[in-house]
């Protein structure tokens, strides 16, 4: 009986080393906005979250060129999107323009 435990255990253990995972995408929010990597980095998405009647935006860059912002102005349950290029994503956060200093999240790099 320990043996066909042992042998079921080996197998499931074998199984879980070579079964693919998929790669889950990057993500960054913080109150009110959330901005997504897709397409292996190729491009970053920046939605609005919440109704709070502020914009949000994204501060990114790709590994060439000159840093840029991603702007959404359009209201909460929409998102802009960076296009997908072969020029990678370096980094981005994601921010939300509001009263005073505004709200970012951390950097995230690739």
């Amino acid at each position: 009986m320990k043996k066909s435990y042992l042998a079921i255990g080996a197998a499931l253990a074998a199984f879980a080393f070579a079964a693919p995972t998929a790669a889950m995408a990057v993500n960054v929010s913080t109150y009110g906005s959330r901005t997504a990597e897709y397409d292996t980095w190729g491009g970053i998405t920046v939605s609005d979250i919440s109704a709070d009647s502020n914009d949000v935006y994204a501060d990114w860059k790709r590994d060439s060129g000159t840093p840029q912002v991603l702007r959404n102005s359009r209201g909460n349950g929409t998102s802009e999107d960076s296009g997908t290029s072969s020029n990678k994503v370096a980094r981005f956060n994601s921010c939300t323009d509001d009263a005073g200093p505004n709200t970012c999240s951390g950097t995230v790099y690739r």
